[in-house]
């Protein structure tokens, strides 16, 4: 649409759906000297109605001044002088040129919104029929002497409707914009949130391009919210422009946050070399080259706070011009779009920072959680295997733990327990019952005796959470090679005994909750034979959705009926592969054997060797994975390890760096070949890098990518990582870069 509208309006206009009418002459009153179709459509005419006023048309302008609260309408200037006193009506006139220069909206399809005041408009149709609309006037300029001339643009009320494809006001659609980001924000199952933030922006701005850049070692491009690092401050940063004007690295500027308002970029800007803002500019120049975007104008850069520093900035790639063809300039996004943009920026920076206080909390509980729990434990006399792991769906936390007490030379305690939650609170109610817990066991009483006492003290502690336990006392015969088991249990799944192929409920010697009314308790008693099983287990192994506990449990024994005889690790895997594969809850699990005195002699020990630990996202994790592997490979007699500790070192070096917590690791004996699993939190897969001095990181792919088969594959709320690596011969030397 041309700002310089003739007599007769212009094909776009005379096309529009949004109804147009061109009025000339002061107020006296003006009168209609060109309309669009969707114009006469509206009224019901079939042809423009030249020399009418809105009177003669049945038309009525007004508003509500919200100053006096008084109802205006608009009309000639000079009436206002007979308005009469007192009344609550008055007359009000449209602006001159001078007052109000128009400019044009952003371009929705083949029509605008007009920038100019805004009245409601009383409408009678042709036929008869009333009806109510917005009406946006704005003046044209025109030459010295000549008349006064406005376009008035017709709306509907509510600001867009789809099926006459009018345009909602730039306020409309900057609130209906704010509105879908701040859903996006909140929804938990969003993957990428920033990419359907950009496409949203971009749908709402007038602009080409939008991108989220989040601080790391630098502004690094991303799509998800990720938990960031500390924010930077100015004493982090080394430059001489870091006090300066800007001039020089005006990204740095925004890193310190000095420019908190959108900062403009000409485009090309030509930054200097080992700036900011030049190791930005490259970083960019690879994003859109994987975006297949080429920029035609200036960039806007816009800094998202965080409570205590910069942590990142949104990007736009804006067109050479504004809707004038001049120069665009931050002013041309729009009052309502620099409003929405501020806004946007502030809601991602509290969820940045949630998302960062959020992974601080459930590091300290896993932690915190991490420290309780037993490493894999040796039992003489006893073939023992303990596994433990939170939820994916709970942020790696949870209540349920495990624990093996050897309480003399002939007593094993056996302790399996869930406390209901997944967060800190959760955690440290299971910390202080396992202390608890572990305090009466080495008493040397039964195991009624020992949860009477953790029931009484529980009581005095008044511990907010929920709990329920199971304790088994295995004491050793003085014959040797045979167990008695002593159990009791409160509110507890009851533990299963598998002898001779057949799986056994050990439901007796039940009771209550822990800590809820106090009682006596009871115990039970059976006599394990070499060969026997016994599965101590929390309802994350067995629980689903789809079905009722109770068919769980019987899943359970169904299965452990066909497991052959093996050692007690094998039995866990096995168990884990058909039954927790994609667990709803946190999974504790310990399977305790009686050994046969010729284990060499028992069929079905052939079954593939495989190992399955837990690692904290610490640092000192990576260390201890490749511990893991180096002593794996000696057990299993796999002579060349060189390529299996490297490949190790980079897939957990991944899941420290980008896993959000907690990482689990499988190794698998293939013969030849070792499979390493690794499986973090983070849904984002391995992402190769060519490397930058503003970014680091997708080197260890590469290098896995030279020492082994490799993939990865989603699952659960992350993904896991697997590589075949060979350990029987060596191959040639890889050439790594």
């Amino acid at each position: 649409m041309n700002v310089h509208i003739s007599g007769e309006l212009a094909p776009e206009i005379e096309d529009s759906p949004v109804p147009y009418v061109l009025l000339k002459g002061e107020f006296s009153p003006p009168v209609v000297e060109a309309s669009n179709r969707a114009f006469r459509e509206l009224l019901g005419v079939d042809s423009t109605p030249s020399g009418q006023t809105f009177n003669d048309l049945k038309i009525t302008l007004r508003r509500q001044d919200k100053r006096t609260g008084n109802i205006e309408t608009w009309g000639p200037q000079a009436s206002r002088r007979g308005s009469g006193g007192g009344s609550a009506v008055s007359t009000r006139h449209i602006p001159s040129p001078a007052e109000a220069l128009w400019r044009h909206g952003e371009e929705v399809r083949s029509h605008q919104v007009l920038r100019g005041e805004v009245w409601t408009a009383d409408l009678v149709h042709s036929e008869g029929s009333w009806g109510i609309v917005q009406a946006v006037i704005a003046p044209l300029a025109t030459s010295p002497g000549a008349s006064q001339r406005w376009v008035v643009q017709f709306l509907p009320l509510t600001g867009f409707d789809e099926a006459f494809g009018y345009a909602a006001p730039a306020a409309e659609r900057a609130l209906d914009a704010l509105s879908q980001i701040s859903e996006l924000l909140s929804a938990e199952s969003q993957t990428s949130p920033l990419a359907e933030i950009s496409r949203i922006l971009e749908a709402t701005f007038p602009v080409d391009w939008v991108g989220f850049f989040l601080e790391g070692k630098g502004l690094e491009y991303s799509e998800t919210i990720r938990p960031p690092a500390r924010p930077r401050h100015r004493g982090d940063y080394r430059s001489r422009d870091v006090d300066g004007s800007g001039a020089v690295d005006p990204v740095l500027q925004v890193l310190v946050g000095k420019r908190i308002d959108p900062v403009l970029l000409p485009c090309g800007f030509d930054a200097e070399e080992s700036t900011r803002t030049r190791a930005f500019m490259d970083h960019l120049d690879d994003v859109w080259d994987v975006h297949g975007f080429t920029p035609r104008g200036p960039l806007i850069i816009q800094a998202i706070l965080g409570r205590s520093g910069v942590l990142g900035a949104i990007v736009m790639a804006c067109p050479e011009t504004n809707e004038l063809g001049e120069p665009f300039e931050v002013p041309d996004l729009g009052t309502e779009s620099l409003k929405v943009l501020s806004a946007v920026s502030r809601r991602i920076g509290t969820t940045l920072d949630n998302a960062r206080l959020y992974k601080h909390e459930h590091e300290l509980a896993e932690a915190l959680q991490q420290s309780m729990l037993p490493t894999q434990v040796d039992v003489a006399g006893l073939d023992v295997w303990t596994y433990y792991a939170p939820s994916n769906e709970h942020a790696r936390v949870g209540g349920d733990w495990y624990d093996i007490l050897y309480v003399d030379e002939q007593t094993v305690g056996v302790v399996v327990g869930d406390v209901v939650g997944h967060d800190l609170e959760a955690a440290a109610a299971m910390g202080q019952l396992r202390s608890i817990t572990r305090s009466y066991a080495f008493d040397r009483v039964s195991a009624s005796k020992v949860i009477e006492r953790v029931d009484r003290l529980v009581d005095g502690l008044d511990i907010p959470r929920q709990a329920s336990m199971v304790y088994g006392r295995l004491r050793e015969s003085k014959s040797r090679g045979t167990w008695q088991l002593e159990y009791a249990r409160a509110g507890h799944l009851p533990p299963i005994l598998v002898r001779d192929g057949e799986a056994i409920l050990l439901d007796d010697a039940g009771g209550g909750l822990i800590g809820f009314l106090p009682r006596p308790r009871s115990s039970a008693t059976i006599r394990l034979r070499p060969g026997d099983v016994v599965l101590f287990y929390t309802d994350g192994l067995i629980e689903r959705r789809d079905r009722s506990m109770q068919a769980g449990v019987k899943e359970l024994q169904e299965f452990a009926q066909t497991v052959p005889q093996c050692a007690a690790d094998q039995w866990g895997e096995l168990l884990l592969r058909a039954l927790a594969d994609a667990p709803e809850d946190d999974v504790a699990l310990v399977v305790v054997r009686i050994p046969v005195r010729d284990e060499l002699s028992v069929q079905g020990m052939d079954l593939a060797r495989s190992y399955r630990a837990t690692f904290p996202g610490d640092p000192s994790s990576v260390a201890r994975a490749r511990h893991v592997i180096m002593r794996l490979c000696d057990e299993w007699d796999k002579p060349h390890t060189t390529f299996a500790e490297l490949v190790m070192s980079e897939l957990a070096a991944n899941a420290v760096l980008h896993g959000y917590g907690q990482f689990a690791l499988r190794v698998y004996d293939l013969g030849e070949d070792l499979r390493i699993e690794v499986e973090d939190q983070n849904p984002i897969g391995p992402i190769r890098m060519d490397g930058h001095g503003d970014r680091y990181g997708g080197y260890g792919v590469k290098i896995v990518d030279r020492l082994a088969n490799w993939g990865w594959s989603p699952k659960g709320a992350g993904k896991v990582v697997w590589a075949h690596v060979p350990v029987t011969q060596e191959r040639g030397a890889p050439e790594v870069r």
